[in-house]
């Protein structure tokens, strides 16, 4: 199978800064060539339509086209700039900028979610090939709304992706699985290797609990001993109160003999 693309320019590729004028969004020199940029996509849009459709209906001529939409877009940096990605039926591309990237998705073993964290707003896709001797494909910065779309978009694909909280550094592990291939095989390959992953980010995430929850503990054993340091003050002056009723009582006894004595 090839990939086969067509595509031209639909506006200048350089500016003449001499003839360059101030921004105004109001100058109507400058709506006039938004407004001839937009005519001219228009016209090469419907152009390649006019091309594709009967090149499709010729007999025995097994080429399809395919349109990509914006429904299945995402946005991320595989070179330098970041650019609109489409995710089309068998591949992602992106053709806006220089230079183009075409991942045919059939050559893609497992697909890694890196950084993917609800706190942050975007996360990095690494996709590994089914020949480990090449690199991974990565593409940064994809913005977290994003996750989802891809989710359902290899889950179509009947890709298996995974998710980790960090970024994986793809040359070393990728060596250490080619020089151990017979065990990384017996150990069930990738799965074993990410839920080792999972294991061992879980058990931080436990020990830093625990440590939580002990350093909480002990501070209410100070304030239980603060409260029976204050118990102990406030029961003095109801031993003075208890002596003080007996010398009453022993007063109210002898008035009670002279009575008795007159």
């Amino acid at each position: 199978t090839y990939d086969v693309q067509f595509y031209t320019e639909t506006r200048a590729q350089f500016e003449d800064l001499s003839m360059r004028r101030s921004a105004n969004s109001y100058d109507p020199d400058e709506i006039m060539e938004e407004q001839r940029e937009e005519a001219c996509k228009a016209r090469l849009n419907q152009y390649f339509k006019d091309w594709v459709v009967p090149v499709e209906k010729l007999p025995n001529f097994k080429l399809h086209f395919e349109q990509p939409t914006e429904d299945l877009a995402i946005s991320g940096t595989y070179h330098r700039g970041t650019s609109p990605i489409f995710l089309c039926k068998d591949t992602m591309v992106s053709v806006q900028e220089w230079p183009p990237f075409v991942q045919c998705m059939s050559d893609v073993e497992i697909v890694v979610f890196e950084r993917a964290l609800l706190v942050t707003r975007e996360f990095d896709l690494a996709m590994v090939k089914k020949d480990y001797c090449a690199a991974p494909v990565k593409i940064v910065m994809v913005p977290a709304a994003g996750m989802n779309i891809l989710k359902s978009w290899l889950g179509d694909l009947k890709l298996v992706w995974y998710s980790v909280h960090m970024n994986m550094m793809w040359q070393g592990v990728m060596r250490d699985i080619i020089a151990n291939m017979d065990e990384f095989v017996e150990k069930d390959g990738w799965q074993a290797w990410f839920d080792d992953e999972e294991s061992e980010a879980d058990d931080a995430a436990k020990d830093s609990g625990e440590s939580d929850f002990e350093a909480e503990d002990e501070e209410p054993d100070d304030d239980f001993g603060e409260i029976e340091g204050d118990e102990d003050s406030s029961a003095e002056p109801e031993e003075e109160d208890d002596d003080d009723d007996a010398e009453e009582d022993e007063d109210f006894d002898e008035e009670d003999e002279d009575e008795d004595g007159i």
